[in-house]
């Protein structure tokens, strides 16, 4: 469908031919992707586009051919390998812009069959290099020197190549150190051909939304992933981003488990861009020689996961500016510090803070399953035009989304989804409720994120659940963050759907919800050391104490205002005093003595009224109340029981120094 649409784009190509002062490059004035400066340029040039539109319909058909031959003779098992190739080869012939569609399939193991996952993987870091001459004159040119002044050696051949460009290992001087570094140089040509792509893309996408009746705006995704693709081709930009990654993840407490390579300004231009070089392996690579084998690679490959989701979750919902392109090629494992290296800043998004603060209340909901809050979520993010909520809400749009949701959170990807039965439902509904749902041109670059870190996840564990892995930075930033929105979602994970009642008094927290969250701020705080992943044992004091020092920041505070979790526990601190009186009260006046006492006291029953009012007879509230009191105690107090073993077996000096630094937090905090 999409190769046809292309096709189309020729007579909207030959009618703008007669353009008046056609422009000499496919760009805007400022070199960034502008929609309207492509138009008239390729208009121009109808024979190259045409050529173009037309190599790349002719691809598409004769893989689509190919495998519905496959198809109808029931050989796909068997041409597997082969057509995997032929699709691999495609996108490489066809350049940087279905290289990067491939760099994003390439881990959907969830989506593709092992064969295609493998074969499209080689586009990680292993796209075919340009010739080295020519790529170490464009260097030379381009900051202005001879190669031999600028570095004191640089390597023959590329050590990678990927869609964009291809990288050198090098030594410079760096403030009168031999320095090793990494000289990355942008392919000669990719300009055109991806601003060629994109005009392509933005033409077809009108018909494809007319063919496919969809409420989304294709074009505007085009022009959003078109403006950030393009900003991938500035490497002075790339470094940029790469320093305002490293200053914002400073102030976070990610700051000593991951970080971006240091860019050199002197050896950096718009085509070449120098970094210091990070020694280590791929994510996804992580070796392990003992005995356990796989597991224990598994083992750590999924903590180091746990990391790269708590640093991409920060960059989107916090510091505001999300890198777009971890493939696996992009996240190295640094081999003396087993810090988390984010690689590659060219491709990113950023986020507008009211965004920031709705994604956090709809993830809230989502990992606590309060899902009649998703269809206001769903307009605030723009997935649901405004005007549609009431529509939404009054309809059986929540449950269909609840199913789809529930399905989701249970892990495995697209893989454990019952994919028919998911469109089936959201046909039925489109079908009763018309067209509510569109996909904001904002959101490309996140779904392309997550979708490629969730793919690295399914690879390693096929039960990966990235809902779930979500809640280490959802727990910590619900408890920590003081906005009144925020707070209010953190009431939300704690009490659900109670938490909209105008009465707060009859409110319970839901014991599994609070463990949830403690057990999201534990995982939270252990991903804050990268260090400690790649280790079988982790000092069991420091844990211990780490905890105790993130607990003891967020609710033993002395700040003017209570903080959201201190208003929570006192609230709860005070029904359950409350309660517990009552019933004491209640058992004290039930006992033989009591029963002796109150006739004493009041033989003629003038205070019976008083003693069966709410002030002092216990009702049902008190009973649930002192009820989930018991089961938040019973899960306490096994955390507690682990831990106080985990201390004991420590000898006597180690329980010593660890005891004396608890006995130190909870005098300061007093």
């Amino acid at each position: 469908a999409g190769a046809g649409a292309m096709a189309l784009a020729g007579y909207q190509l030959f009618s703008r031919f007669e353009a008046e002062s056609p422009p000499d490059d496919p760009l805007g004035a400022d070199g960034r992707y502008a929609p309207d400066a492509a138009a008239l340029y390729f208009a121009r040039r109808p024979a190259e586009t045409l050529q173009r539109a037309l190599a790349i319909a002719g691809r598409a058909g004769g893989l689509g051919g190919a495998l519905l031959l496959d198809f109808l003779s029931g050989s796909l098992e068997t041409n597997e390998a082969e057509r995997a190739a032929a699709l691999t080869d495609a996108l490489v012939d066809l350049g940087p812009t279905f290289i990067k569609v491939g760099q994003a399939l390439s881990i959907r193991s969830d989506l593709l069959r092992p064969a295609y996952c493998d074969a499209l993987t080689t586009l990680q870091d292993a796209c075919p290099p340009f010739d080295d001459a020519e790529a170490k004159r464009v260097i030379a040119k381009e900051l202005g020197a001879p190669l031999g002044s600028l570095f004191e050696d640089i390597g023959a051949a590329p050590i990678a190549s990927a869609s964009l460009g291809q990288v050198y290992v090098a030594r410079a001087n760096v403030e009168g150190e031999t320095t090793k570094v990494a000289v990355k140089v942008q392919r000669p040509g990719v300009t055109e051909t991806i601003a060629l792509d994109l005009h392509l893309l933005r033409v077809a996408a009108g018909p494809l939304r007319a063919a496919f009746n969809l409420n989304t705006d294709l074009v505007g995704i085009v022009d959003a992933w078109g403006v950030r693709f393009v900003d991938e081709l500035d490497y002075e930009r790339e470094a940029g981003h790469a320093r305002q990654f490293s200053t914002s993840i400073a102030e976070t407490p990610l700051s000593g488990a991951v970080f971006a390579p240091e860019p050199l300004s002197q050896l950096t231009t718009r085509k070449v861009l120098t970094t210091t070089w990070v020694e280590g392996k791929r994510l996804d690579h992580v070796a392990d020689a003992s005995a356990e084998g796989e597991a224990r690679r598994r083992k750590k490959v999924a903590a180091l996961c746990g990391v790269a989701m708590n640093a991409y979750l920060t960059m989107m919902l916090e510091t505001g500016v999300l890198h777009a392109d971890p493939h696996p090629g992009n996240l190295i494992v640094e081999d003396d510090t087993g810090k988390l290296a984010i690689l590659d800043w060219g491709l990113v998004t950023e986020m507008d803070p009211e965004l920031r603060i709705a994604y956090i209340e709809h993830i809230a909901h989502l990992v606590a399953k309060d899902y009649a809050s998703v269809p206001a979520d769903l307009v605030a993010l723009g997935f649901v035009p405004e005007g549609y909520e009431e529509a939404i809400a009054g309809s059986d749009a929540v449950e269909v989304l609840s199913d789809v949701y529930t399905q989701f959170a249970g892990g495995g990807g697209a893989a454990k989804i019952d994919v028919p039965e998911v469109l089936g439902e959201m046909r039925a509904l489109a079908n009763r409720q018309g067209n509510l749902f569109r996909l904001p041109p904002y959101f490309a670059y996140i779904a392309r994120a997550f979708s490629v870190l969730e793919g690295i996840g399914l690879r390693n564990d096929p039960d990966y659940a990235i809902v779930g892995e979500c809640l280490p930075y959802i727990s910590q930033r619900l408890l920590s963050d003081p906005s009144p929105r925020v707070a209010k979602a953190l009431e939300t994970f704690v009490y659900g759907a109670e938490a909209h009642e105008e009465d707060p008094a009859p409110r319970r927290m839901d014991a599994d919800r609070l463990s949830y969250l403690v057990d999201g701020l534990q995982s939270y705080t252990a991903a804050e050391s990268a260090a400690q992943h790649l280790e079988d044992t982790s000092d069991v004091a420091d844990d211990a104490l780490e905890i105790a020092r993130k607990v003891a920041d967020l609710l033993l505070v002395d700040a003017g205002d209570a903080t959201p979790l201190q208003s929570i526990v006192e609230a709860e601190l005070a029904k359950a005093l409350g309660a517990a009186a009552r019933a004491s009260f209640a058992r004290a006046r039930d006992s033989q003595m009591g029963t002796i006492a109150m006739t004493a006291v009041d033989p003629f029953g003038i205070l019976d009224p008083l003693l069966k009012s709410r002030l002092v007879a216990p009702d049902r509230q008190d009973r649930l109340q002192l009820a989930t009191l018991s089961r938040v105690a019973g899960k306490a107090g096994g955390e507690l029981g682990t831990a106080v073993e985990a201390l004991a077996a420590l000898d006597a000096d180690a329980q010593r120094d660890a005891l004396a630094e608890l006995g130190d937090l909870l005098w300061k905090n007093r």
